[in-house]
């Protein structure tokens, strides 16, 4: 079977752009280890880098923003997998779907909990009563694109104060601009 061209390459072809390579690759690699592929076999990036390689002038700022994502005060490394998967469950991202199912593994959950989490279903068996709450915040925030209603939010003040509430609002929607992304690269996941 032929591989497919991708959509966006990744071509070095401006030192703006050999930099912007050089950093994701390291940044990447420090947040999920060597053995996290970020490229495919043919050299171009996987995920949202391919189509972000191609805009040079906003590829760092994006990963200078997303990278805030896992420095939140107010979200545990599990919760924040958990809404990323929440958002998942709406985008449909293969690729994104696939590389957080393995690190919400590796952050304490387990599998049927990402599976579940990624299918969008609830209650999630397990988690504590804070993490149930951030993954319905989450799902809700996906499902509504930001729109909730009172209740919910006033109940997630309480829980997560309005910074609390701002960062998982911020997680939600940064990874379903992750997800866009990577659909419109169609970017899959890697065959095992």
């Amino acid at each position: 079977m032929a591989t497919k061209t991708p959509r966006f390459p990744s071509i070095q072809d401006t030192p703006e752009k050999a930099e912007a390579f050089a950093e994701v690759e390291r940044i990447v690699k420090d947040l999920h280890g060597a053995s996290f592929k970020v490229k495919d076999d043919n050299g171009n990036f996987l995920g949202p880098f391919g189509v972000l390689s191609s805009a040079p002038k906003t590829f760092v700022p994006y990963l200078d923003y997303t990278l805030a994502f896992f420095k939140l005060p107010h979200v545990t490394t599990k919760e924040r997998e958990l809404a990323i998967l929440a958002a998942v469950s709406v985008t449909k991202s293969e690729f994104v779907e696939y590389a957080h199912h393995k690190i919400g593994i590796a952050q304490g959950l387990s599998q049927a909990q990402v599976e579940h989490a990624s299918s969008g279903r609830v209650p999630i068996e397990g988690l504590s009563d804070r993490e149930e709450s951030i993954y319905e915040l989450s799902l809700s925030l996906a499902r509504g694109f930001g729109i909730i209603d009172d209740k919910q939010f006033d109940s997630a003040v309480t829980l997560l104060g309005r910074e609390g509430v701002s960062q998982v609002a911020q997680l939600v929607g940064g990874y379903i601009l992750v997800s866009l992304l990577v659909n419109v690269g169609d970017v899959r996941a890697p065959q095992s």
